[in-house]
């Protein structure tokens, strides 16, 4: 009697055991911590009836039914801990375990083994590309700025194990060309691959943790106060005084363990000693960025360390070229002006990992160099001031060439204004599509704006210009006309 009784509690509690996933499912008795990482939820089939008589329920129900069976987070992350501490094996694609329990990508070896190598052509284009439309922005007063960010393969290349490591392995080749390059042009750039391992071993707190992706809190913040000094130091902007002041610590940011969460495990693994920055700051001076990046950049964004240097309102942050983030907006990449969001910006950026150098960076100036007709910001004001001798030409030929001066008068008429009015309007005109349609003009009129910034260089021109008796804007224009030449010819 005994028995029997035992074997029915037995039976009982196991047939209601079979039944406790199905409740958790339909009622959550228990909170369970959903699963992490980047996935599609599966929608519950609709319409059961046409399904069931099509013979299609149970095959589209199947998933759904797997994927949200009670406890299974719950499991799910047991399983993974358990080949995790007795085995070291990760249930994902995308991720590896380095030495000492650092998390890398395994799409970032390419970069280490130089496998992702552009070739010197693609290079050498790129760079001359650069340079022309580095030395475009500067004439408009628009500085753009390289800046080299390690990724965390090579950043820690030691702790990467041999199995992923080919014959290749060595500085990254698209690195060094390009570094070199903009040292040889006098092309400014911040190298934080260089910075980052001058500091790596010294009482810095970390600047990569072994769960995240990124560099932590801490290094974007030591890159932004570099790039704040930089911008301080080499361009005519109001000064911030953003600084770090020091280090605290804090409960681990999330973005500084973004990686060990989508490993889906039941315990916290071991991480570094993260500290977090301590800021000071009194200027309230914010610059109008424009950041031209991957996803290093979310440590300054989410962070709201952006915000000590530049406004969240008008700072735009081109990712991948692909989607453009502003404030708290996300829309296309085809959605923007790009020849008016650059008028309006004080400083372009452009920020690159070195497993991402033959990407956004090559897009972004491949895009302006397509633009590049249209990336000077013409005014009247430029106009009538470096062109006057050329519109006294133009309105004189107006004045010798009868129809037209009969269609000028016409058209002064029906806008109410005086002939000469028109004529000049007329005339700049013609001049700035002249320029914008003509290579050449197009350089002279860079180099017109080069020369004007400098006094001393104005000073020579004005007194060319009292010897030749002509005006000063005629030999400002001709002095342009000749460097150009004499460049042209060197080349040649």
């Amino acid at each position: 009697m005994k028995n029997s009784i035992l074997k029915h509690i037995i039976l009982t509690t196991l047939v209601l055991l079979l039944f406790i996933p199905l409740i958790q499912e339909n009622f959550s008795v228990f909170s369970i911590k959903p699963l992490e990482g980047a996935f599609t939820p599966l929608q519950k089939p609709d319409s059961l009836m046409e399904n069931w008589f099509l013979g299609k329920f149970q095959e589209k129900y199947d998933p759904y039914f797997n994927e949200n069976i009670g406890f299974r987070p719950f499991f799910i992350r047991l399983n993974n801990q358990i080949d995790f501490s007795l085995f070291s094996k990760l249930h994902s694609n995308d991720l590896y375990l380095g030495n000492n329990g650092y998390l890398f990508r395994p799409s970032e070896n390419y970069s280490i083994n130089n496998n992702d190598y552009l070739g010197e052509k693609k290079l050498i284009d790129f760079c001359e590309n650069y340079k022309s439309i580095y030395d475009s922005l500067l004439n408009i007063g628009k500085p753009l700025l390289y800046i080299f960010a390690p990724s965390k393969t090579n950043f820690l290349k030691e702790y990467i194990p041999e199995k992923y490591l080919t014959k290749n392995f060595e500085e990254n080749k698209n690195y060094i060309h390009i570094k070199n390059y903009f040292k040889a042009n006098n092309i400014k750039f911040i190298d934080f691959y260089h910075y980052f391992n001058t500091i790596k071993n010294t009482n810095t707190p970390p600047l990569y943790s072994k769960g995240g992706i990124h560099w932590t809190q801490y290094g974007a913040a030591i890159a932004l106060d570099s790039i704040n000094k930089f911008i301080n130091l080499n361009y005519n902007f109001t000064k911030n005084d953003f600084k770090i002041i020091g280090a605290e610590k804090k409960e681990i940011w999330i973005e500084d363990n973004d990686m060990n969460r989508i490993l889906n495990l039941m315990f916290k693994r071991n991480e570094l000693n993260l500290l977090y920055p301590k800021i000071h700051q009194t200027s309230k001076h914010r610059l109008k960025g424009l950041f031209i990046t991957d996803s290093y950049y979310f440590a300054l964004s989410w962070s709201k360390l952006n915000d000590y240097v530049f406004d969240n309102e008008e700072t735009q942050y081109w990712y991948y070229l692909k989607s453009v983030r502003q404030a708290n907006k996300t829309f296309p990449i085809e959605d923007v002006d790009i020849n008016s969001t650059i008028n309006k910006t004080d400083v372009i950026i452009i920020l690159a990992t070195t497993a991402n150098l033959g990407r956004h960076p090559i897009d972004f100036i491949s895009l302006l160099k397509s633009n590049g007709k249209s990336l000077i910001n013409f005014t009247d004001d430029d106009i009538l001031n470096y062109y006057q001798f050329k519109i006294k030409g133009i309105v004189n030929d107006m004045n010798k060439t009868p129809i037209w001066k009969s269609k000028l008068i016409e058209k002064a008429e029906n806008k109410g204004v005086s002939l000469d009015s028109i004529m000049k309007l007329d005339a700049i005109w013609l001049i700035k599509n002249q320029i914008k349609n003509n290579t050449k003009e197009l350089e002279i009129y860079r180099i017109i704006k080069k020369i004007n910034k400098d006094s001393d260089w104005m000073k020579i021109i004005n007194q060319k210009s009292k010897k030749n008796k002509i005006s000063f804007y005629e030999q400002l224009y001709i002095d342009a006309k000749w460097i150009l030449e004499t460049d042209n010819n060197k080349q040649q």
